[in-house]
C-alpha cells in the first residue's frame, strides 16, 4: 500500500480522497419501501405525540376496554384496513373447511417476538387459551371458539361451536404474546418497553373562561382565567398585569407596557394547580395580563423494535405526552414541545393553530338521532321518514360544526368503507318532501289546531331529549333546530333538556321518543345486530322480519365476501325504514408539525394508528458530512489505533450524530457513539496480528434525525511486527503555537516537520496535505525542503460566522515501518460587526481610532516562520554532521 511520491502534494478539491488513505465517500439513502417520488426517509428521531389519557394497561390479558397502545406492542393473525376489509398479517393466510366450523391457520415465516424469539404455532394456542379462560375484553371476541390445536409449528386449527362470522371479524384481530409470558406479556409489535416518565415545561398563555376576551377587564369582581395546563405548580405562577392607557378625549391609544404590574400571590390572586385556574381578586381596571408558570406532564415511551417482520419503523421511538385538554395540547404544538395531536380537538381550534398540518380523521362517530319504533306515532316508517326528509343536515354540518363532519345517510358511516353501502340514495332536505310523506300517509291537521294527528284523527305529541349546551354544544344546538323544524312541518313536539346521565338512561331503558346522541361505532359492523328483534340492546323497539333474516346470514357467513353482501343489505334495510336518522358523521381534527415529521397514515380516527407510527419519518434539513481519520495507515500486528470522525452538515458541526462503526479484522472499543458539540467522537481498534501485510477495511456510517447519512470507509495496512523505525509527525501553527485560529480574510503559516520515532529529523519525507471542506486556493506552499518540513500557508475565506476546517496530512519515507498521519482543526472566526473610530468597547472600556480598529493592523508574514526554518536547517545540518563523523 506504501506509495514512493517524490515530491510534495498539496489537494484541496471538495471531498478529496487521499491515495494513502484510500477513503471511499458514500451517501446511501434508507428507506426505500413506499418512499414518495423526490422523498428520502431516514431513519432516526424521536417522536413526541400529544394524547389525552394513558393506557390503563399495557396488558391484553388485563384490558377491559380497547386500548389503542396494543396494536403497537403486539400483532395479530389479521389486521382490519377499511378500504380491504380483513388482510392477513401474522398469517399468511387461512382455509375453512367443509363443516364450516374448522378453520386451519398458516403463520407467516420469519416473524421473532421482541425478545428474538420466533413465532410459532405454541405462541397462538396459547394466547387464544389465555382470552378464552380470562376475563379481558378479548374473552368476548373468543367465546365461540370451541377448541385451538398446534397442527405443525406454522399450522394453527381452530374448532368453533357454530359458523360464525365473528372469528375473522373479531377473532383474527386479538394480540399475540408469546407462550408463557402471561404475567409480563412479550408481543411482536413495532414498538417494545414501554416507560413511564414526566417532563416539565413552562408557559406563556392564558385563555379566559369568559367569552367575552376582548376590552378591558372592570374592577370590582373577581376574574378567572384558565391556565392551559391544568398540572401547574402554584409556587412557580407569576402574574403580569397592564392597565388601560387612554389618551386625552378617553379613546383607547394601546396597552401602555411601561404600567406593568406584577401581582403579589399571597393578596392579588391564587391558582388553584390540579385545576389550572388562575383567579385575580377584584382590582381596577386592566386590558391584558401575561402569566409564567411551570407544569408537570405525565409521558410514556416506546422503543422501535428494530427486528420488525414488516420492516422497522423509521423513528427510533415514540413518547407519548398526556395532554389535559385541547387548550393544552394546541398550546404545546405551537411551542412546538409535541410533534403532533393524535386525539381528535374541537375545529374550534383550527383557527388558533399556528403553521401546523390539519388532519380530518377518517371515522365511526356520527350525530344521530335515535327513534323509539316501538311508540306511536314512531312505528310509522312514512313518519320516520318524512322526519329525515325534514332534517337540514347541511346547514348543521356547515354552522354547527364549522365544517367538521359530512352528511349522514346510514348507521355505518361511508369511511368504513368494506362494509358501506354507497348505492343508497342520499336525502336530500326538503321541507315540502316531509310534508308531502306525511299527508300521504295520512298525518294531517284534523282539528284545526295546526299540528298534524294521527290517521286516526287522534291527536300527538312527542318529545326530543338530549344534553344541555353548556354539557355538548353540538348535541343540544341540533336538537333545538330539529325541534324547530319539526314544528314548522306541523309535528307537535318538545326539546327536554337534561344531564347526560339522565339522558343515556332513559335512552337504554326506553323512555324516550327522539333522543339526540352521538355515537362511536366500531370497525366491525356485528353492531347491526342491535336492531334484531329480541336483542338486549334493542332498545329502538325496532322490529322487521327481513332484517332479521339477513342478519342471521351475515353472523353465519364463513366468507367474508359474503358477509359484506348481507351486511350492505341489512343496511339497506335500516335506511329504507329509518330505524334511525344518523345527522353527520362526525370529524374532529387532528394536528402535527409537518415541518419536522410527516408520512402519517389516516385511517378511521385518524392518524393515531400502527401504520401512522411505522411509516411517519423525519422530515430531511439537509446532507451530513463527514471526515473520518484513522491515527496511522500503516500499523504493526496486535497495535492499538485511534480512529477520529467530524460530523458536519457542510459547514456546522452536528451534536448528537450516532456514529456507527464496523470493521473487517480486528477489535473496536465501541461500535457506536454519539458526537459531542464540535461534532467530533472518536474509538480505539486493537489490529488483529497477522504474519504478512494484509489490509482491513474500517467502515463508519453517521446518522442524525433530519438527515441523510453519510457511510464512508478508510482502508488500514497491518504489518507483522518489524524492527523497521517508525515516522512521526507534528503540526504547529505559526507564529501562535499551538493555536489554530484565522480571522475571516486573513491568513496564518503553519509547519508540518518529520521525525522519526527517536525525535531526529527526517529529510526528503513524502508529504500529502488535504483540506476538508476545500477551498479553492485556500492553501499554498510557502517553502519545501529537503529537511522534512513543510509550511503551509492558510488564507480564511470572508465570512461572518465562525466555521471549522480540518487539515489532514500524511507522511511516508522508504525504509520506514509505516506511515504516519495527524489531522488538526482550524477555525476560522466570523468578521464582527464594522466599527469606526471613536466608538466604545465596553468590554475593556477603550475607544478605538483609526489604528486600532479591529482588522487594520499592521502585519508582517513569515518573519517568525523564517526564524523556525532557520533553527530546523541548523539543526539538520549539524545532526549531518555529527553523522559524517560517525
Amino acid at each position: 500500500m506504501t506509495q514512493n511520491h517524490k515530491k510534495t502534494q498539496v489537494k484541496s478539491t471538495a471531498f478529496s480522497i487521499l491515495v494513502v488513505f484510500a477513503m471511499i465517500f458514500m451517501a446511501i439513502g434508507a428507506g426505500t419501501s413506499g418512499v414518495k417520488a423526490a422523498t428520502v426517509k431516514e431513519i432516526g428521531g424521536d417522536l413526541l405525540v400529544g394524547v389525552y389519557e394513558a393506557p390503563a394497561t399495557t396488558n391484553p390479558l388485563d384490558a377491559t376496554g380497547e386500548e389503542w397502545i396494543m396494536d403497537l406492542l403486539y400483532d395479530s393473525l389479521a389486521v382490519y384496513k377499511p378500504t380491504e376489509g380483513i388482510i392477513p398479517w401474522l398469517a399468511s393466510g387461512w382455509e375453512v373447511a367443509a363443516d364450516n366450523v374448522t378453520v386451519n391457520v398458516t403463520l407467516r415465516s420469519g416473524v421473532t417476538f421482541t425478545d428474538g424469539s420466533e413465532l410459532t404455532s405454541a405462541d397462538v394456542v396459547y394466547s387464544y387459551e389465555q382470552y378464552m379462560s380470562g376475563t379481558s375484553i378479548y374473552n368476548g371476541y373468543v367465546s365461540f371458539i370451541n377448541t385451538v390445536t398446534a397442527i405443525d409449528d406454522t399450522t394453527v386449527q381452530f374448532v368453533l361451536n357454530a359458523p360464525n362470522s365473528d372469528f375473522f371479524t373479531k377473532a383474527m384481530l386479538v394480540p399475540i404474546i408469546k407462550d408463557g409470558s402471561a404475567d409480563s406479556p412479550i408481543g411482536t409489535g413495532p414498538f417494545m418497553d414501554y416507560t413511564i416518565g414526566n417532563r416539565t415545561g413552562t408557559d406563556y398563555n392564558i385563555t379566559l373562561n369568559d367569552p367575552n376576551d376582548a376590552g378591558t377587564r372592570k374592577g370590582g369582581t373577581n376574574v378567572e382565567f384558565e391556565l392551559s395546563h391544568t398540572d401547574v405548580d402554584p409556587a412557580q405562577v407569576v402574574v403580569h398585569i397592564f392597565p388601560p392607557l387612554l389618551n386625552e378625549t378617553g379613546a383607547f391609544i394601546g396597552t401602555n407596557w411601561s404600567a406593568e404590574t406584577v401581582l403579589n400571590s399571597s393578596t392579588d390572586y391564587e391558582v388553584d394547580g390540579p385545576n389550572g385556574i388562575l383567579t385575580i381578586y377584584s382590582m381596577s381596571e386592566f386590558d391584558y395580563v401575561t402569566v409564567d408558570f411551570t407544569f408537570t406532564q405525565n409521558t410514556f415511551s416506546l422503543s422501535v423494535n428494530p427486528n420488525y417482520f414488516m420492516g422497522r419503523p423509521y423513528i427510533d421511538s415514540v413518547t407519548f405526552v398526556e395532554e389535559v385538554k385541547d387548550s393544552a395540547a394546541v398550546d404545546d404544538l405551537n411551542n412546538r414541545r409535541i410533534d403532533v395531536i393524535f386525539d381528535n380537538v374541537d375545529p374550534y381550534y383550527k383557527s388558533v393553530i399556528e403553521g401546523a398540518n390539519v388532519v380530518t380523521p377518517l371515522t365511526t362517530n356520527t350525530i344521530e338521532l335515535r327513534i323509539n319504533c316501538g311508540v306511536s306515532p314512531l312505528n310509522n316508517s312514512d313518519f320516520r321518514k318524512a322526519v329525515s326528509y325534514a332534517v337540514d343536515k347541511a346547514s348543521f354540518v356547515s354552522d354547527t360544526l364549522m365544517n367538521s363532519g359530512i352528511v349522514g345517510d346510514s348507521i355505518i358511516p361511508r369511511d368504513n368503507v368494506f362494509w358501506y353501502n354507497s348505492s343508497l340514495p342520499a336525502r336530500p332536505y326538503d321541507k315540502g318532501t316531509a310534508s308531502s310523506i306525511l299527508t300521504s300517509a295520512g298525518f294531517v291537521d284534523a282539528d284545526g289546531d295546526g299540528y298534524v294527528d294521527l290517521p286516526d284523527g287522534t291527536p300527538f305529541h312527542i318529545t326530543i331529549k338530549s344534553v344541555g349546551i353548556t354539557e355538548d354544544n353540538y348535541l343540544a344546538a341540533e336538537a333545538q333546530v330539529v325541534s324547530v323544524i319539526l314544528e314548522e312541518i306541523g309535528i307537535n313536539n318538545t326539546w327536554i333538556v337534561d344531564i347526560g346521565a339522565n339522558v343515556s338512561a332513559d335512552m337504554y331503558n326506553g323512555n324516550f321518543d327522539m333522543v339526540m346522541t352521538r355515537m362511536s361505532y366500531p370497525l366491525d359492523p356485528s353492531y347491526l345486530n342491535d336492531f334484531v328483534t329480541g336483542n338486549a340492546n334493542n332498545f329502538m323497539q325496532y322490529s322487521n322480519p327481513d332484517f332479521d333474516a339477513v342478519m342471521q346470514k351475515a353472523n353465519s357467513a364463513m366468507d367474508i365476501s359474503m358477509k359484506q353482501k348481507y351486511i350492505k343489505d341489512a343496511k339497506g334495510i335500516l335506511y329504507d325504514d329509518t330505524a334511525v336518522i344518523v345527522l353527520t358523521y362526525l370529524n374532529g381534527l387532528q394536528f402535527y408539525d409537518g415541518t419536522k415529521y410527516d408520512g402519517y397514515y389516516n385511517m378511521i380516527n385518524g392518524i393515531n394508528n400502527k401504520f401512522s407510527l411505522l411509516n411517519v419519518y423525519h422530515v430531511i434539513d439537509g446532507s451530513l458530512d463527514m471526515v473520518v481519520i484513522p491515527s496511522t495507515v500503516s500499523a504493526t500486528s496486535g497495535d492499538t489505533m485511534t480512529v477520529t470522525v467530524t460530523v458536519t452538515d457542510g459547514s456546522n458541526a452536528i451534536e448528537g450524530a450516532k456514529v456507527v462503526f464496523s470493521v473487517s479484522a480486528g477489535t473496536l472499543s465501541e461500535e457506536e457513539i454519539y458526537t459531542d458539540a464540535s461534532g467530533t467522537g472518536s474509538i480505539t481498534l486493537t489490529l488483529p496480528e497477522v504474519t504478512d501485510n494484509t489490509d482491513i477495511t474500517i467502515t463508519v456510517a453517521a446518522y442524525k434525525a433530519g438527515y441523510i447519512h453519510i457511510e464512508k470507509s478508510t482502508a488500514i495496512t497491518v504489518k507483522p511486527v518489524s524492527a523497521l523505525p517508525q515516522l512521526s509527525l507534528e503540526i504547529t501553527n505559526l507564529p501562535q503555537e499551538g493555536r489554530f485560529t484565522v480571522g475571516s480574510g486573513n491568513s496564518t503559516d503553519i509547519l508540518v516537520l518529520v521525525t522519526s520515532d527517536n525525535g531526529t529529523v527526517i529529510p526528503d519525507a513524502n508529504l500529502i496535505v488535504d483540506l476538508s471542506p476545500s477551498i479553492s486556493g485556500a492553501m499554498t506552499s510557502v517553502s519545501t525542503g529537503d529537511n522534512g518540513t513543510l509550511i503551509i500557508t492558510f488564507t480564511a475565506p470572508g465570512t461572518t460566522t465562525d466555521i471549522y476546517y480540518t487539515l489532514s496530512v500524511v507522511a511516508e519515507k522508504d525504509g520506514y515501518e509505516a506511515s504516519a498521519s495527524k489531522s488538526v482543526q482550524i477555525e476560522v472566526v466570523g468578521s464582527p460587526a464594522p466599527v469606526s473610530a471613536g466608538e466604545t468597547n465596553y468590554l475593556n472600556q477603550t475607544t478605538y481610532t483609526n489604528e486600532t480598529i479591529p482588522g487594520t493592523e499592521q502585519k508582517t508574514p513569515g518573519f517568525e516562520a523564517a526564524i523556525v526554518i532557520l533553527a530546523i536547517s541548523i539543526a539538520t545540518i549539524a545532526f549531518a554532521t555529527y553523522r559524517k563523523r560517525e
